[in-house]
């Protein structure tokens, strides 16, 4: 039974990342479409037994939250599960918090809660989005690897205003591998001889991302999540955008929450009893990056702050750009030459001879 379901702690994780992003890509895309839509595809209940809020009653509070900044634009909210009862303590968790809304959002928003397999429904759920001025974000969490098709992920893409988070249940995938047919990699991985001879788990983590690229033409990050206890993969979360500012936020996001102890860290003092959450980058430090950029030339923070967060080479925010840049400052290794002698976006640096 839906009611019964007790979110594990990879989970919470989850819509923590989604709620820390929401909020941003809602007030972002209103300001710039008439019609904003958020499609959660396997939904769950919304709220579960022990509380925990779930991830449509974020996304409606994130939208609702907005809509008092922005009441112009249309807010569409589509939540798809499979399970029937599920859908039903959805809708209920719903109106009651439209009521305690007591404003007339509830008069303004659509919300569609469908009881339906997504990727049996998913070209009629891409058909509630074909407005022209339209932002569309699909999270994707599904239960298991292989209830997500490559193609529905290419499909949803199509639009340059569509963004993506997506659990690729990277565990899963391990674990049933060696049961697979060619059919079934070209059905998850995007092509069926993707995997042959990869016995690295790491390593199909990097050709699914690869392949996304390929086929989306999309800027992806991908964020490992790792049980710190068994030391072992659990999921990769991928996020899909088009655009610089939907990049930038994420990278932004994902910083903050992996130095912050009490959910997950990249740092080995939080990391013994919970989860680890990893950013995989650039295999160079951030001063070779630096180095490569700027050579012997002077360039602009701005600059060269634009580069890196905008790349999906790197894992750097802007935050983690400009901080990197006063260390570089602080021992000598870059100079400024224009300006206040301080790290800031006009400032105008470069590399010290010495370096």
């Amino acid at each position: 039974m839906a009611k019964s379901w007790h979110p594990k702690e990879h989970s919470v994780i989850k819509e923590t990342i989604l709620e820390k992003y929401l909020r941003p890509w809602f007030m972002k895309t209103s300001s710039g479409f008439r019609h904003v839509f958020y499609f959660d595809t396997c939904s769950g209940p919304g709220v579960f037994k022990n509380g925990v809020i779930g991830s449509p009653i974020i996304a409606l509070r994130k939208a609702h939250e907005i809509w008092k900044v922005h009441p112009k634009t249309k807010y569409h909210l589509v939540f798809c599960d499979i399970d029937s009862e599920t859908i039903k303590t959805l809708e209920t968790a719903i109106d009651e918090l439209l009521c305690e809304f007591n404003d007339s959002f509830s008069d303004e928003v659509v919300i569609k809660c469908l009881n339906c397999d997504f990727v049996d429904d998913f070209q009629k759920i891409l058909g509630h989005a074909s407005s022209r001025s339209s932002a569309s974000f699909f999270f994707i969490d599904p239960y298991s690897a292989r209830t997500v098709p490559f193609i529905t992920l290419v499909e949803a893409t199509k639009k340059n205003s569509s963004e993506i988070l997506f659990n690729f249940m990277l565990s899963d995938v391990n674990r049933n591998l060696r049961f697979w047919t060619s059919s079934d990699v070209q059905r998850i991985m995007g092509d069926e001889r993707a995997l042959d001879g990869i016995e690295d788990i790491e390593e199909i983590s990097k050709i699914f991302s690869s392949n996304l690229k390929k086929q989306t033409g999309s800027l992806i990050t991908r964020y490992s999540m790792v049980s710190s206890k068994k030391k072992s993969p659990l999921y990769d979360l991928f996020h899909l955008t088009k655009h610089c500012d939907g990049i930038s936020i994420m990278k932004e996001v994902m910083s903050s929450l992996s130095k912050t102890p009490h959910y997950f860290s990249n740092d080995d003092r939080y990391s013994k009893d919970q989860l680890t959450i990893f950013m995989p980058g650039s295999n160079y430090s951030f001063a070779e990056v630096l180095r490569q950029l700027v050579d012997r030339q002077e360039m602009k923070v701005e600059e060269i702050c634009d580069f890196i967060v905008c790349s999906d080479k790197f894992q750097w925010s802007k935050k983690d750009v400009r901080a990197h840049l006063k260390e570089l400052l602080d021992n000598g290794q870059i100079e400024v030459t224009s300006g206040s002698k301080t790290i800031n976006k006009n400032s105008i640096v470069r590399i010290t001879e010495e370096t």
